[in-house]
């Protein structure tokens, strides 16, 4: 594993934030830890329009750092992706909320054995946005 701790300049902005994760991508770097905040830990992005995922490595280590966003786009979106980092095929598989709710994930071979990260996608809309009316 190869580990590297980001400068205050790389967490500066979200492009220069962008910029160094791409950049250790490239490295394969599999290790981000994100520098220690002073006073509130909280740390303020703007997503620019037009935007695009950061991608995160497999591990990453906030120190506990609290994001707030201002989006510039029409639609909620999200500022952290760890879906594309590594060039590994990523599958979609379907399980029953049932299943979720019991923690059973045993008729989800992919999901039997190993750590694994699973990223709920629930096809209902929960939330509106209030913000565009």
């Amino acid at each position: 594993m190869s580990e590297v701790t980001l400068t205050m300049a790389q967490i500066e902005s979200y492009s220069t934030l962008k910029s160094a994760m791409e950049s250790y991508r490239s490295q394969g770097i599999t290790k981000v830890n994100f520098p220690p905040l002073q006073g509130t830990g909280v740390k303020s992005y703007t997503i620019p329009s037009g935007y695009s995922f950061i991608q995160l490595p497999p591990q990453v280590d906030f120190k506990n750092w609290t994001i707030e966003l201002t989006n510039m786009n029409a639609v909620a979106v999200p500022l952290f992706s760890i879906e594309k980092w590594s060039d590994e095929r990523q599958s979609d598989f379907h399980i029953a909320k049932s299943d979720v709710d019991l923690g059973d994930y045993t008729m989800c071979p992919e999901l039997c054995s190993g750590r694994k990260l699973l990223i709920l996608t629930d096809q209902k809309e929960w939330t509106y946005r209030t913000d565009t009316k």
